[in-house]
């Protein structure tokens, strides 16, 4: 059995919501394809028939531009709620630890890239995010 504790860390929530995520991809059919051989697949899984139906919303990602509108919309819902249920979940000081440790910042003596990743989940307050790097900088064996 699974503590509260332990259901609550950022990778098990993060995980939950990229359950989301995968869902709203499925749903409107959009994927990634980064070779020939990966656009033909997305193709055939999609039963779509010319390339020339789909758009890039970004490098890679590929949808039918008729379905494009629909699924920025309900991207941009699941990512809210995601972010929403982080911060509910972990704890803002939570999301910045993780951050901090997953750009490295203890080893760069920088918060730059963790901070730009914190604006993502409406994390702004530099001296909080400072706070805490001090904190674990302290507890680091660096």
């Amino acid at each position: 059995m699974t503590t509260q504790t332990q259901q609550n860390t950022f990778g098990s929530v993060r995980q939950e919501g990229q359950v989301r995520m995968n869902a709203v991809f499925k749903k409107h059919g959009a994927f990634f394809a980064y070779s020939g051989d990966q656009m033909q697949k997305g193709l055939i899984d999609n039963g779509i028939e010319n390339k020339a139906e789909l758009t890039s919303l970004t490098t890679g990602l590929y949808i039918q531009k008729s379905k494009a509108g629909d699924f920025i919309k309900e991207f941009e819902e699941v990512t809210e709620f995601n972010n929403k249920e982080l911060i509910d979940k972990v704890g803002i000081e939570g999301i910045i630890r993780y951050e901090l440790h997953n750009h490295e910042s203890c080893y760069t003596y920088s918060t730059e890239s963790a901070t730009d990743a914190l604006e993502e989940y409406g994390i702004t307050d530099k001296d909080l995010i400072n706070k805490i790097f001090n904190q674990e900088l302290a507890n680091s064996d660096y």
